[in-house]
């Protein structure tokens, strides 16, 4: 899945070499390419030296032609996890040099040899804009019972590891839907949590996610002749997986997006007349939202 990540939206090749550390290299690079996805092809050579009080990290930047070194004391290197903390520090320092080609120095130029479609790859790389924060329209239908709601909330998207996400949302929503005698209102505040795999083409963006919901509802009987039929309340907690796609554009900062979620709920809950189930948030639902947010 990562390889397939990196050979669609072309990420930068690395090549780790290393003297003294105890990293495994093959692990190293791996993150780093995640961290560098999108950016330039031009391969990115990278050594890693460690001694008994320091590591040192020397890229041989190609898309600015110049060699950048850190030095980190080996205090600070964890010794579990130790080849994701080597891959920050060569993303951290190869952004840090790709970020000079925003400036108009020309003692700042890239490399003669670099084209115009690698300086603009390496710069769109820059973690400029890793988090996005969108206000939402959406509405939500029940395939069982056939509720309809409408409303609305916002939804947050944090960029962790290259096109990796943590997408979390709350949301207000509200239907009505008629019944026997009456109808019933169902009404709803609902948080979502998503594991999302997001990959940027241009402009446009693709976001694919993996997660769950989790609701705090109730339904609310309406009897159309109170003498016949009482109109009771039922709150409840409703729970259950979903899967959620985007489509989002890019003006600048603003972000326009459409998304598309399914699941089910595990748990549910149901409105009875006479003991026989009538309307309710029950089974499987479709959601579809607009979105208009910003990110940075």
């Amino acid at each position: 899945m990562i390889a397939l990540v990196a050979v669609l939206t072309g990420a930068t090749p690395v090549s780790v070499s290393m003297s003294g550390c105890a990293f495994v290299a093959e692990e190293v690079r791996r993150i780093t390419e995640l961290e560098l996805i999108r950016g330039p092809p031009r391969p990115l050579p990278v050594t890693l030296s460690c001694d008994a009080r320091s590591l040192m990290v020397t890229v041989d930047d190609p898309v600015t032609g110049k060699t950048l070194s850190r030095s980190f004391p080996k205090s600070e290197v964890p010794e579990r996890g130790g080849e994701r903390y080597a891959a920050i520090a060569i993303s951290e320092l190869v952004e840090a040099s790709w970020s000079e080609l925003l400036l108009p120095s020309p003692e700042l130029a890239p490399a003669a040899k670099v084209t115009s479609e690698e300086r603009s790859a390496a710069v769109e790389t820059l973690p400029t804009r890793r988090v996005r924060l969108s206000a939402m329209a959406n509405g939500r239908g029940y395939f069982n019972s056939g509720v309809v709601q409408w409303g609305g909330g916002v939804r947050a998207a944090v960029q962790l590891l290259g096109p990796f996400e943590v997408v979390a949302d709350v949301l207000a929503e509200s239907g009505r839907t008629t019944v026997t005698g009456g109808s019933v209102s169902a009404d709803d505040v609902a948080g979502g949590l998503f594991a999302a795999l997001r990959l940027e083409l241009g402009r446009v963006g693709l976001l694919g996610a993996l997660g769950g919901r989790i609701a705090g509802a109730r339904l609310v009987g309406f009897p159309d002749d109170t003498a016949t039929f009482e109109g009771r309340t039922v709150t409840g907690l409703l729970l259950g997986p979903a899967a959620l796609g985007e489509v989002s554009v890019s003006l600048g900062a603003v972000v326009l997006s459409l998304a598309v979620e399914s699941g089910v709920l595990l748990r549910g809950m149901e409105g009875r007349s006479d003991g026989s189930r009538v309307t309710g948030l029950w089974g499987g639902w479709l959601a579809g939202t607009f979105g208009i947010g910003w990110r940075w």
